[in-house]
């Protein structure tokens, strides 16, 4: 036993964890609350490998000892606590309740120092499970539940794939349990919240080069992408156009104009559903595809969206085309809310 043959045991886990730590130090996406989060959960599974490395060896002596039970109690506490942690830097409006399952399942494994009711070791420290003994496996399978309700929460993409990343957590915390539980595979935790936090760090960077860096829309990248992908899916298309952004900009700067293109990606984003993807196409030029809706569906949105703008201190000028041929659409919606704009500016002459 020694340091050599723990980091032998662990060296792809420390490998992983490492290199994730590195990641955040230049980190462009993450809030800084996140961060520090995620290199506490980092800390914590490398403080989990050695937990067990050291339970491990405990458990070859010929009889059990105080430290034995310690480092069992420790890694029974902590694996539930890394996922709650998880759901916290993922979704910071959680409350202090979800605290609660953490702390009770903390205080049933510390009954073992004085009872059998969660485990024990008998006289040849062979392990012992009590009555109580799966505590651990209910509340991190609740916290895995949170962490996907919390995934769910904090996507910003509506293209509705999302769903895969949440199915694969939920697969791999299922099947870390069966192996563990049913095949008395060891050290599957650490490694699987260390791929599955990799994965969601990769979600998270690919997401965002998906997005306008100024309104959080659809960049033109993904425009593109998806009308060739969706052709069969887009039945209706809405452009936009922001009405006087150049004059906005040069009476009272660009930032002006930036809080302007902000609020009304927001209320866009307020007045549409998962049916409709969003587009930052051009300085002041969106596009909607709106994703198997009916032409009624879709002349809502459209009030919906000008009741929206009327809302605020700005102006657009809209057009609406539905159809099957995602290009035709475009050609003709931008057709119709050019006429629109070429009116609000008869107007205003």
């Amino acid at each position: 036993m020694g340091i050599q043959d723990y980091v032998i045991q662990n060296y792809i886990l420390l490998i992983a964890c490492t290199g994730i730590i590195t990641i955040t130090i230049y980190d462009v996406y993450l809030d800084r609350i996140s961060i520090h989060i995620l290199r506490w959960i980092i800390g914590i599974i490398i403080s989990l490998s050695v937990i067990d490395y050291m339970e491990s060896w405990f458990s070859d002596l010929p009889e059990p000892t105080t430290f034995r039970i310690l480092f069992s109690v420790l890694g029974y506490t902590l694996r539930p606590t890394v996922i709650m942690l998880a759901i916290f830097m993922i979704y910071h409006r959680v409350k202090l309740l979800t605290l609660i399952p953490a702390i009770l399942n903390a205080l049933v494994y510390c009954t073992a120092f004085f009872s059998d009711i969660a485990f024990s070791y008998s006289e040849t420290n062979n392990f012992l499970r009590g009555p109580l003994g799966y505590t651990f496996i209910a509340v991190g399978l609740l916290y895995v539940l949170g962490l996907c309700v919390a995934l769910f929460k904090s996507f910003e993409s509506r293209h509705g794939h999302e769903w895969l990343l949440i199915l694969y957590f939920m697969s791999a915390a299922i099947l870390t349990v069966i192996l563990t539980i049913f095949f008395q595979v060891d050290g599957l935790f650490n490694m699987t919240f260390i791929v599955g936090i990799t994965l969601y760090y990769l979600h998270i960077y690919i997401q965002h080069t998906k997005l306008d860096a100024l309104t959080g829309l659809f960049n033109r990248q993904v425009f593109y992408t998806d009308i060739q992908k969706n052709h069969s899916g887009i039945t209706g298309v809405i452009s936009i156009d922001m009405n006087n952004l150049k004059i906005l900009n040069d009476t009272e700067g660009h930032s002006a104009g930036d809080k302007a293109l902000k609020t009304l990606s927001e209320c866009f984003l307020k007045n549409s559903s998962s049916k409709n993807w969003i587009y930052r196409i051009g300085g002041d030029e969106f596009v909607i595809f709106c994703i198997r809706q009916s032409e009624e569906e879709m002349q809502q949105l459209l009030k919906d969206l000008r009741d929206g703008v009327a809302a605020t201190e700005y102006s657009c000028s809209f057009g609406l085309s539905v159809g099957t041929d995602p290009n035709e659409m475009l050609r003709e919606s931008d057709r119709l809310m050019y006429e629109e704009k070429a009116r609000y500016k008869a107007g205003r002459a």
